[in-house]
């Protein structure tokens, strides 16, 4: 088909493409003023406690720098477990259901960014839930960090670096949203017009 009677065949159906575009910019719009999410973030410090600092330089400060980093995958994989999403849901009064679970996951968050730190994030379009379920899962992590160790090695510790969580909104540009919105729908009156032609010839 060449260009020119693909023209032809938009121009004539430009009503279809003209309210497929209109379609387009009022989702956009409506998008835009859809509840954002809100993300709680914070990092966590992996370290092995020793009884002075001096030690750090030596072969005992050498040793425990190595043990925490290693100890630092282990955290992340705790922190991904079912059994701590699991305790998340109890403290909260939530169900410990399959359907929760998987609500935690989507909306969870956990990257190590360094030998020793991990950083966990937690994103609800509620901003007082998204802090609430993230200084839960901080606690939670902790204290089930700090009962394993109990009677292994104690003095590995997972410490939060900051108390009280990041807490950052995610922006909708409106000229963004509308624009997509308006590619979105003139693509689809695209298609529409393509099937059209497609089925009447």
């Amino acid at each position: 088909m060449e260009f020119r009677e693909i023209f032809k065949k938009i121009r004539k159906n430009r009503q279809v493409l003209a309210l497929c575009a209109l379609i387009g910019l009022i989702t956009g719009i409506l998008i835009h003023f859809l509840p954002s999410n809100y993300t709680a973030s914070g990092s966590f410090y992996i370290t092995r406690k020793e009884d002075n600092s001096e030690s750090f330089f030596t072969y005992e400060g050498y040793y425990s720098q190595q043990t925490a980093s290693t100890y630092t995958n282990s955290v992340v994989a705790l922190a991904e477990s079912e059994d701590v999403k699991k305790q998340v849901l109890n403290k909260l009064d939530l169900p410990e259901d399959g359907y929760n679970i998987r609500k935690i996951s989507k909306s969870m968050s956990v990257k190590k960014t360094g030998p020793q730190i991990i950083n966990i994030a937690f994103k609800d379009k509620d901003l007082n839930k998204s802090k609430t379920i993230w200084e839960t899962i901080a606690d939670t992590l902790i204290d089930t960090s700090k009962e394993i160790n109990r009677d292994g090695d104690g003095k590995l510790a997972v410490v939060k670096i900051s108390e009280e969580p990041f807490v950052k909104q995610f922006y909708k540009p409106l000229f963004i949203t509308i624009f997509a919105g308006i590619f979105v729908g003139f693509s689809l009156g695209i298609f529409i017009i393509s099937l059209k032609e497609y089925f009447k010839d």
